[in-house]
């Protein structure tokens, strides 16, 4: 969730009232990195977002001959800035990760060595070289690693500082999708064959999370139902693991929608502990997912589709895309009430980028759409790389997407919008798992835990109203769901106060563009084939 992480708002994750945790999410990446790395070298894993921006007044434990850096193409202003500082000092430079991987030449200039592909297969022979004295610029391997055969992250200096600043824990359990997304480069990189770590390793690398007192995990996929077969063995292990703790786990994950037509794996999802489902619903235009190849969103109807899931008290947290060639300025009314007819608590609205290595940079670039990013943003910060898109639309202006994407987002953010989501969503659930039966049965008598009664005393009125009113009705319908609820209460309120950063940097894009020649903006590049 890296816009946690940008925000320059009243309330960081550090500060806020309920959540006083430094980051979402620990950098299992790089827990993998240490994991590969033979044990005559020594590691440490400094994340920025808990040890502090790295400058001239940074004080690191030990001196170091090897910096790596990771990331998405998103970090890639950051990580070159990273990179300058320890170049200075004569510190040997690596990078890795999906970005450099999808876009090696943006990297190639700025750093002394590139790992392109899965790291398992390359880290340890680079290192190897180094000691020889012999590396090279460019390490790269397209082979895919077997993940059962992969070490358990290795969390060394995290792993103490994990119960005080991170909100999740984090494990990998697969690596590929199915599907072909045309916006989305995980099937090229990652493959469409699943990868899989067997069981064991799985709960073996959460019983390590648990004992370090992490009790929300995120199962970092790209489709924890690309082997539905495997799903279900994995979920059974969750559903026997939380029957041994004396505070349940609660779980997280990225998956398709396709899971609404298995029964069986919404009741396991349930039962498990499940919290929160990321999925790419994307829009609720037929055409736009046809052109998107988004196929496993065409079957059934998807209101219908989220209300299933959500029938079982999964909150659906729907990735939505605006922008697609078969969009006009009507998706943006029909993206409203979409999210707001499916009841989804938490929808995540972004603006269609083309990717490079993905088959929607392929198309683009071939048709002159594609503009230079490093030229295009007007603050050249880390979050209008995130923000801003690279695109020229087809059916509407950049200037009038910017326009029109703002007052979207300022509609879903009105609390009274979201409590209409809110409230429909606590309505629509219909099966409460066998460990929440017995909270179900205490009906409204809950004891609201002193920092969420902290911070909804710091809300405004009309957003203390709201809350008042969502709780309340979570009480009186569903009270195995508070949990779940705040969290989604506490997202919500930090959404809606970071809609003033967006709305700024918009602003001041759409300033930037107004007289613009994008004609002089378009990117020229020979690797225009999309391929990694």
């Amino acid at each position: 969730m890296p816009e946690w992480r940008l925000t320059t708002s009243r309330w960081s994750l550090n500060d806020h009232p309920y959540i006083k945790k430094k980051a979402f999410i620990p950098p299992i990446s790089l827990a993998i990195i240490a994991a590969i790395t033979p044990d005559n070298f020594e590691t440490d894993i400094w994340d920025e977002s808990v040890h502090g921006f790295i400058g001239d007044d940074t004080r690191f434990p030990v001196p170091y001959d090897i910096v790596g850096i990771g990331g998405y193409f998103t970090h890639f202003f950051r990580a070159v800035a990273i990179a300058n500082f320890f170049k200075k000092s004569g510190v040997l430079v690596v990078v890795g990760g999906a970005g450099v991987t999808a876009s090696p030449n943006e990297y190639r200039d700025h750093f002394d060595v590139m790992i392109l592909g899965e790291s398992e297969n390359i880290w340890p022979g680079f290192l190897n070289d180094f000691l020889e004295g012999s590396y090279k610029k460019t390490y790269k391997d397209k082979n895919l690693v077997d993940i059962s055969l992969s070490p358990k992250p290795k969390w060394g200096n995290l792993k103490a500082l994990m119960l005080n600043n991170y909100a999740v824990g984090a494990i990998q359990t697969t690596r590929g999708c199915p599907f072909r997304c045309e916006f989305c480069n995980v099937w090229k990189v990652f493959g469409r064959k699943m990868r899989t770590k067997t069981k064991q390793q799985v709960i073996e690398e959460i019983e390590e999370l648990s004992d370090a007192g992490m009790k929300h995990i995120a199962l970092c996929e790209d489709n924890f139902f690309g082997n539905p077969k495997y799903t279900k063995d994995i979920l059974r292990g969750l559903i026997d693991l939380n029957k041994t703790q004396t505070d349940p786990l609660y779980y997280y994950t990225e998956i398709s929608i396709n899971i609404a037509s298995d029964d069986e794996v919404l009741k396991m999802l349930a039962d498990a502990g499940f919290a929160g489902l990321f999925i790419g619903v994307e829009s609720p235009s037929r055409e736009s997912l046809n052109e998107s190849k988004k196929v496993q969103n065409l079957k059934g109807d998807l209101i219908e589709n989220c209300k299933k899931i959500q029938s079982y008290g999964l909150p659906v947290e729907a990735s939505m895309i605006v922008g697609f060639d078969h969009d006009d300025e009507g998706i943006f009314d029909m993206q409203f009430e979409f999210l707001q007819k499916a009841c989804i608590p938490y929808p995540r609205i972004r603006m269609l980028q083309a990717r490079p290595g993905t088959e929607t940079f392929r198309k683009l670039m071939l048709q002159n759409r594609v503009l230079d990013t490093s030229k295009l943003h007007s603050q050249g910060s880390y979050f209008d790389m995130y923000l801003i898109p690279n695109i020229i639309p087809a059916k509407m202006t950049r200037i009038t997407l910017f326009g029109q994407y703002v007052k979207l987002l300022e509609r879903l953010y009105d609390w009274d919008n979201f409590t209409e989501r809110m409230t429909g969503f606590i309505d629509s659930i219909e099966y409460i798992p066998e460990r929440d039966r017995k909270q179900e049965v205490r009906g409204t008598d809950l004891t609201l835990p002193q920092e969420l009664t902290n911070f909804i005393s710091l809300l405004g009125e009309k957003e203390r109203q709201c809350v008042v009113r969502i709780l309340n009705h979570t009480a009186k319908k569903a009270p195995h769901q508070l949990y779940n609820v705040v969290s989604i209460i506490v997202r919500q309120q930090l959404e809606a106060q970071n809609l003033e950063i967006t709305r700024k940097s918009l602003t001041n894009q759409i300033e930037f563009e107004r007289n613009l020649d994008l004609s002089k903006f378009i990117l020229k590049d020979s690797t225009a084939n999309g391929t990694v």
